[in-house]
């Protein structure tokens, strides 16, 4: 467990309940948790056990990928999706400059 950043998971749900407009309370609801609880969750000072991880995701509608993405080795194709898409919506513009970024990165000149 030493690997794991629990404080960037913590963002990461907090930015996935924040994208479904959810307040600490409503999320702790829905869950039936402890607003504290979600709290130290969402500061890395708790990780919660497998099965409410998964609840919490289920109702953030979230993938384990999305939230673990620098825990785990292995990126499922649809968080890699996810980027396509977005890449795919920016300016044109933006979307040279995020290539020519990735090409120095990969060390294609």
């Amino acid at each position: 467990m030493a690997n794991i950043n629990l404080r960037r998971i913590g963002r990461r749900l907090k930015k996935a309940r924040e994208a479904k407009h959810l307040t600490q309370e409503e999320f702790a609801e829905l869950l039936g948790l402890s607003v504290g609880y979600i709290g130290m969750i969402e500061c890395g000072r708790r990780i919660p056990s497998l099965p409410t991880f998964m609840e919490m995701i289920s109702v953030l509608e979230v993938t384990a990928d999305k939230i673990l993405c620098d825990a785990v080795d292995y990126v499922s194709s649809s968080r890699l999706a996810e980027y396509d898409s977005d890449i795919k919506n920016l300016p044109k513009a933006e979307r040279e400059k995020f290539f020519k970024m990735l090409d120095v990165y990969f060390g294609r000149d």
